[in-house]
């Protein structure tokens, strides 16, 4: 049964900065929980909670700052092998973590969907959708929706 990550972790009892197992957008079934994510998410817990120790602070607590990501990392690399450049200081030195961050790094973090329909009936039901996307976007107003406003090409204009 489809269940969100948060239903789930409370459920649990998880309290992780990372999925400890596959998780669903709700267009599919995710598959169970593997015996090394299952490592993961134990490592996790017990990192988190020796590290809050030392601050004075709740496992929850701890997580929702970024010693909980170093934790995350930490908990990674000895499941799953050195992928992550961490240090085992970093949990709980922000000094450690700062000196690492890259200072000129620009993240753009979206997520889109663009869907190739072909011509044809289906693709006149989704132009349909331009209509209300009017409200939000000026620029579309009195636009004559047309085929090509479907196309890759017209997606990564409207993106960038």
């Amino acid at each position: 049964m489809w269940q969100q990550k948060c239903t789930r972790d409370q459920r649990l009892g998880v309290v992780s900065p990372l999925p400890t197992q596959m998780i669903s957008n709700e267009e599919f079934f995710p598959l169970p929980q593997t015996p090394e994510q299952k490592r993961l998410e134990h490592r996790v817990g017990e990192l988190a909670d020796d590290y809050a120790k030392h601050l004075g602070q709740s496992r929850r607590q701890f997580l929702a700052g970024a010693g909980g990501m170093a934790v995350g990392f930490l908990a990674l690399n000895e499941v799953f092998g050195p992928y992550f450049e961490v240090d085992a200081a970093e949990p709980l030195d922000a000094a450690l973590r700062d000196e690492k961050w890259p200072k000129d790094q620009f993240i753009f973090d979206v997520q889109c969907h663009h869907v190739d329909v072909p011509r044809g009936k289906g693709r006149e039901l989704i132009l349909m959708f331009r209509q209300p996307a009017e409200r939000y976007n000026p620029a579309l107003k009195g636009h004559k929706h047309k085929h090509e406003d479907l196309g890759i090409e017209n997606f990564i204009k409207e993106i960038f």
